[in-house]
């Protein structure tokens, strides 16, 4: 079992979808007004022809770096991404 899940992360396909899921996502996510799951609607369409775990490593990098990505904009515009990195008000917390 071990050995396929190994073989299975070996492949070219499954690092290449990893690699086009970090920069999309990257690049998606540092556009204020776009989220994670923003970038995993846009970028569906390309996993339709590839390998399910493939897909799934892509989409997940998505939108991983997506998230990530979000924290570009904050730094350099000091305007956040997307709501949920906005800062909220201490009474709102409580």
């Amino acid at each position: 079992m071990i050995q396929e899940i190994l073989a299975n992360f070996a492949s070219v396909q499954v690092w290449l979808g990893l690699a086009v899921g970090v920069i999309g996502g990257m690049v998606i996510g540092a556009m204020p007004g776009l989220s994670g799951g923003m970038a995993i609607a846009l970028l569906l369409p390309v996993t339709y022809s590839m390998e399910p775990v493939a897909a799934l490593v892509m989409l997940m990098a998505i939108y991983t770096a997506a998230m990530t990505g979000g924290s570009i904009s904050r730094f350099c515009f000091t305007r956040p991404a997307h709501r949920p990195m906005r800062p909220r008000p201490l009474k709102d917390i409580r």
